[in-house]
């Protein structure tokens, strides 16, 4: 799999200097063959197109897409209003051929579970935040 968000635009950010708008680590569980992917937007006004390549994992199929982001990117959770922004299915998650793709709205933060797809095993479900696996590919 090559390096997610390897070109990214970069943005100015007051505190950290110049950084990468698109920002992103997958890990992959050797046992399973699942594939889950970490991603971030730090643009306050635009979306990006997450594309990566998963050459090395093929036959791999969304299982879970989550994206955590509001419109209004200064919302704080407070004891009157703690379930506005909770993470909600990404349904512009798509594998096609040897490339993923997703859509990261500003502000965004987003977790996809891929899984090998094996047609003589059940492919496995709802994981994508239980993968164990550290190391980072790329």
């Amino acid at each position: 799999m090559e390096r997610p968000a390897s070109a990214a635009r970069r943005i100015a950010a007051p505190e950290f200097g110049a950084v990468a708008t698109l920002d992103a680590v997958a890990t992959h569980h050797p046992a399973t063959g699942e594939v889950v992917l970490l991603a971030t937007n730090r643009s306050v006004t635009e979306s990006v197109v997450l594309d990566v390549g998963l050459r090395g994992f093929p036959s791999l199929r969304v299982v879970e897409a989550l994206t955590l982001a509001d419109p209004d990117h200064t919302w704080a959770a407070s004891a009157g209003d703690d379930t506005s922004v909770v993470p909600r299915a990404n349904d512009s998650a798509k594998v096609t051929g040897d490339r993923a793709r997703a859509e990261l709205p500003p502000v965004a933060w987003r977790s996809s579970g891929w899984a090998r797809h094996e047609p003589s095993r059940p492919a496995p479900r709802g994981r994508a935040g239980r993968t164990t696996s550290r190391d980072p590919i790329g």
